[in-house]
């Protein structure tokens, strides 16, 4: 019995690590129900345990010839280590794929079928789309009882993972900063908390600094 449980996971492994590498990378939807994930991880499974034998056959020169080899080569410790690591690596390009499709193309796809009717472009999450790809952008966060805090931003939650939440850091160096700070670049207004995030252009505001000195 417990053999057959080994078999089942590692059968399985390649579309969890895709799964879960997904949810690395784009944040993890915590109003999936564990059932949910698990049904997710196991049509991943299906693509990736193909990557899977494509790899263990063009690197490793191992054939899978169906599933009762399979199970039969599994009692063999050497071909359990290269599956797995076959398995892992992917698992990793598929979840990378999963996210650029839902990332971006998905976006694009949708976007681009609701123009022609007059429709706004859509996204994921706006949260996400304000933060996403930038190092360290100027921000400055103003609280719905009008506290406002300036610096860089150091780290964010994804939309995703419940709470939405940043770190922000050097403000006393953004301070020192704050006569150059003249262009925002984009506005994030949360319609529920009444919070609002200012991006500056961080671009500009450095060579503006490079232009007086």
């Amino acid at each position: 019995m417990t053999e057959e449980v080994i078999k089942a996971v590692l059968l399985l492994f390649p579309g969890f690590i895709a799964f879960y590498f997904e949810q690395a990378l784009l944040g993890a939807n915590k109003k999936r129900s564990d059932l949910e994930r698990i049904i997710i991880a196991v049509i991943y499974n299906i693509p990736a345990f193909v990557i899977t034998w494509a790899i263990l056959a063009n690197i490793f020169n191992i054939n899978i010839e169906g599933l009762t080899k399979f199970k039969t080569q599994l009692q063999s410790f050497q071909f359990i280590k290269d599956y797995v690591l076959a398995s892992f690596i992917s698992g990793l390009l598929l979840g990378f794929i999963t996210s650029l499709f839902k990332r971006y193309l998905y976006n694009i796809v949708v976007s681009l079928s609701r123009k022609p009717l007059g429709l706004p472009e859509i996204c994921h999450s706006p949260w996400d789309e304000c933060f996403v790809n930038k190092e360290e952008p100027i921000v400055e966060l103003t609280t719905l009882n009008g506290e406002k805090v300036k610096g860089l931003l150091r780290e964010f939650t994804f939309s995703d993972d419940g709470e939405k939440e940043i770190t922000v850091d050097n403000f006393d160096l953004v301070d020192k900063w704050n006569p150059y700070l003249t262009k925002v670049e984009k506005i994030y207004f949360d319609i529920k908390s009444g919070t609002m995030v200012k991006l500056f252009d961080k671009e500009e505001v450095l060579q503006a600094i490079k232009n007086n000195n």
